[in-house]
This record gives C-alpha cells, structure tokens and sequence, in this order.
C-alpha cells in the first residue's frame, strides 16, 4: 500500500484505498477501477446478518446516489418490486 494520501478531502485517504470521486479523479482512476472499489466488494464471510444487510443498503444507496448511468428496477417482478417498497417503509418507519 501506498504512503500517498489524497489531497482532496479532509479524509486524507490513502492514494490505494480512495473512497471518494474527487480522490479517484485526482488520482485519474477509471470507471472500472472505480466499480472495483472494496466499498462495494466488501468480504462478507465474517459478518453477522445484519452487518451484511447494512452493508447491502450502503452499497444500494452509494450506487443510487453516485451512478452516472440510468438506473432502473426491470430485473425485478412487480411482486419483487412490491415486497421491496415494504422492506424499505417498514425500515423507514422504525427509523423515524
């Protein structure tokens, strides 16, 4: 690992493990690079069920928010989809 930090933020990330666009810009790392980010790949094997569901929710909200393509839900079925949007209210609500 590198002993170059980004300049960019007051994070200071460290040049080989960036976690924001404007480190990865700077640094001129690609839109692959990007995708390969541990942010995203995350190992899983150690967590607890609801370490990897939060982990699942950040991953969802960091694509959503930082996506440069359109984003749609025509993988999933209309119940899918259904179940989903309860999923997410009956979160909200207890998060209220």
């Amino acid at each position: 690992m590198s002993n170059e930090k980004c300049p960019c933020s007051p994070n200071h990330c460290d040049k080989d493990n960036l976690n924001c666009g404007r480190g990865r810009d700077y640094f001129g790392e690609t839109a692959n690079q990007k995708k390969n980010n541990n942010y995203l790949n995350k190992d899983e094997s150690t967590m607890t069920l609801e370490e990897k569901t939060f982990s699942k929710i950040r991953a969802c909200d960091h694509f959503l928010h930082h996506s440069d393509k359109e984003v749609n839900l025509n993988f999933l079925t209309d119940l899918e989809k259904q179940e989903l949007i309860n999923i997410l209210s009956k979160c909200l609500d207890n998060w209220k």
